[in-house]
């Protein structure tokens, strides 16, 4: 992605102190090693110094001033930490939210919908669904009746979340994860299994982050429940309770 700031205005959004030029212009954020001319890096200790003096970057956010790399530095006490507030300043760009409900999208009449949303194309969202303020719903996401989303929640393409499943705030669902499906039970009887119906539900508490192909399924009875402030990794899988 194609970004133009100068040094002055990634200090004002990062803190620290410039050392050298403010007015030098970054294109561009790398490692190291991948760093070229226009682009801005980082070092988290001393020991990746030797590394930084033959970077290419055209500045680097450093913990320290460092004398002998003649090159613009921002010093700050967690250079680790100011990088990443730049680099969500590029990825709120990168992911510029769409606006609007898409006309193929098929909302039911009985849902209720917060304000400041964005639901995209072929987004179903059934009976009695409560989703809160600045929601953002990619295309082809199910959302099933008397499910509730909390305001700020992200959910990404291709979601399923079934009936009754609870979402608190800020929480972020990736592509393909399926939120609320039944439990694996069944009793055993004279050599058949008879499926214990699932009539419990999820759970999941604000603040959290769930990956890509991410299983998470409803109880039997009672809930299954994450907690505020899990992440959870692609391709996992969390059985009922």
């Amino acid at each position: 992605m194609s970004i133009q700031y100068t040094l002055n205005q990634i200090q004002s959004i990062i803190g620290g102190k410039i050392s050298g030029d403010g007015n030098t212009i970054i294109t561009g954020v790398a490692s190291i090693e991948a760093a070229t001319d226009g682009n801005i890096t980082f070092i988290k200790n001393d020991g990746l110094i030797p590394q930084v003096l033959t970077t290419k970057a055209s500045a680097i956010v450093v913990h320290r001033e460092i004398k002998e790399l003649k090159k613009p530095q921002i010093i700050t006490e967690n250079p680790f930490l100011a990088f990443i507030k730049f680099m969500e300043v590029i990825d709120r760009e990168r992911c510029k939210r769409p606006t609007g409900v898409h006309p193929t999208a098929i909302i039911s009449k009985e849902a209720i919908l917060g304000k400041g949303i964005s639901i995209g194309a072929h987004v179903i969202i059934e009976d009695s669904v409560r989703i809160g303020n600045n929601v953002t719903i990619y295309p082809n996401t199910f959302i099933g009746k008397e499910s509730l989303i909390g305001d700020d929640s992200i959910i990404y393409a291709n979601v399923s979340i079934r009936e009754s499943v609870i979402l608190g705030k800020r929480v972020v669902v990736h592509c393909n994860s399926v939120i609320g499906d039944d439990g694996f039970g069944y009793l055993q009887i004279n050599s058949k299994h008879t499926k214990i119906p699932q009539i419990g539900t999820v759970e999941i508490g604000n603040d959290v982050e769930i990956g890509s192909m991410v299983t998470i399924c409803r109880a039997a009875l009672d809930k299954t429940i994450i907690g505020n402030g899990v992440k959870i990794d692609n391709h996992s899988h969390i059985a009922h309770n």
